[in-house]
């Protein structure tokens, strides 16, 4: 039922429909309402839904979520919704930072703008100088 909420484009712009379908979407089903929030995340015309949708996705801290959110940072910047959730997610930005070859490389760079809680620049900024010691980043990973 409750996909079948999100799926609605009508609902997706309704915060008192979206938001709470987002949460409990995403406390019955975890990591499997991944693709449910990217898609309310990348279509909501709401940003109190838009924030919703990535607070969820901040909780699912997949690649996939981290991807969806560097993506989408730039809708309803006033909100900082995307931000304030990457600053949450250093462990997978950081694993994605370390795998020099992985397809998202570039959005985790992207990522690492949002890390800027207390020590979180020392333990980026060394992988970040690995992966510019290694050549352009083009020559190793494309994002899909």
């Amino acid at each position: 039922m409750l996909r079948g909420l999100l799926a609605d484009s009508t609902n997706i712009n309704k915060p008192e429909i979206a938001r709470g379908s987002c949460i409990a979407l995403l406390r019955l089903e975890g990591e499997n309402s991944i693709d449910n929030l990217i898609r309310v995340l990348s279509h909501t015309d709401n940003p109190r839904v838009f924030s919703t949708a990535a607070y969820c996705l901040k909780h699912v801290n997949s690649t996939l979520a981290m991807v969806a959110l560097v993506d989408e940072r730039d809708r309803f910047p006033d909100t900082g919704a995307a931000g304030f959730n990457l600053v949450d997610m250093e462990d997978t930005i950081l694993n994605e930072l370390s795998e020099t070859k992985s397809p998202h490389l570039i959005h985790a760079v992207h990522a690492t703008e949002y890390l800027w809680g207390e020590g979180q620049c020392d333990r980026y900024l060394p992988l970040l100088k690995d992966l510019l010691a290694e050549g352009p980043i083009e020559d190793r990973a494309v994002d899909r």
